[in-house]
């Protein structure tokens, strides 16, 4: 836990700056929303994964539209907002299926049954899952 302390403390200080592009904000910007997940929520996580979608999109980059969109899921589901949860891991679905990312479709896929299971739709969910 220590090290990701670090981490969002050296990331903190790198976004202070001020003086990077928008590729290497939302890079840095990413491994913040990660640090501050492994510590704990807390109330800037969502506005970390929420400045990486914006610049994602800008930029027109999935990969980063869907470390985006789990970022943003995660914060939901661990915040008890699980319907706008459920509707961010359908994004993060259909997003992987138009890049035709395998990977990625299988993790959309346990995103949209956890959510589901989570709303007590546990039938549902096991079919994703």
């Amino acid at each position: 836990m220590s090290l990701m302390e670090e981490c969002r403390k050296s990331v903190s200080r790198a976004l202070e700056i001020g003086q990077i592009g928008d590729r290497q904000r939302m890079v840095l910007l990413t491994a913040l929303g990660v640090a501050l997940y492994s510590i704990g929520p807390k109330p800037e996580t969502k506005s970390a994964w929420t400045d990486v979608l914006r610049i994602a999109e800008a930029l027109d980059d999935d990969d980063f539209r869907l470390r985006a969109l789990w970022g943003l899921w995660v914060v939901g589901v661990t915040g008890g907002k699980q319907r706008p949860a459920l509707a961010l891991a359908r994004k993060f679905a259909n997003l992987a299926a138009k890049k035709k990312d395998d990977v990625a479709s299988l993790m959309g896929e346990r995103l949209i049954g956890t959510s589901l299971h989570f709303l007590g739709e546990n039938g549902k969910g096991q079919q994703y899952i």
